[in-house]
């Protein structure tokens, strides 16, 4: 549990880190995301955003990534969802 002073200022933080994440190959040591494994995948993750939004709130991202070489790999950004249900899936899954 975080305090409520402190609950909009982490998300900003979280959000603001997600955007430094640097995709392609990851065995580069500067890469910190790489494609997913499939398509299949993509798909779990689009519904899983799309979950997560009808029971809370997507803050930041959610999205396939496309242009340039994310038009050659299964590219998604990272999400942050918040005020989902303490039982909802994605805290399982």
């Amino acid at each position: 549990m975080i305090h409520s002073s402190l609950y909009a200022p982490l998300l900003e933080a979280l959000a603001k880190r997600a955007t430094a994440f640097r995709y392609g190959d990851t065995r580069r040591r500067d890469i910190s995301n790489g494609p997913l494994i499939n398509a299949a995948a993509v798909a779990r993750y689009e519904k899983a955003i799309e979950d997560g939004r009808a029971a809370g709130r997507l803050v930041f991202g959610g999205e396939r990534l496309s242009g340039g070489m994310f038009d050659h790999g299964n590219f998604v950004g990272p999400a942050i969802l918040a005020n989902l249900p303490a039982d909802h899936r994605l805290f399982r899954d």
